[in-house]
């Protein structure tokens, strides 16, 4: 759980269960407007407009360090 206690998790599970847990470098207001962003479709639907027309960006995978 976080400790700032001016973040707000998401209301349903399932959407915060996709969010993960808030940056805990950043202020409470940011997280809030994070949260606010990513629980809108629209956020989705462009991450995954991104993921199925940009495949030689994103196959690579992520490194570790």
């Amino acid at each position: 759980m976080h400790s700032d206690p001016g973040f707000s998790p998401p209301a349903s599970p399932e959407l915060s269960q996709c969010l993960g847990e808030p940056d805990p470098h950043a202020s409470a207001k940011l997280n809030a407007v994070n949260v606010a962003l990513m629980s809108k479709p629209a956020y989705w639907h462009t991450v995954l407009s991104m993921l199925q027309n940009n495949p030689a960006v994103f196959k690579p995978p992520v490194s570790m360090q």
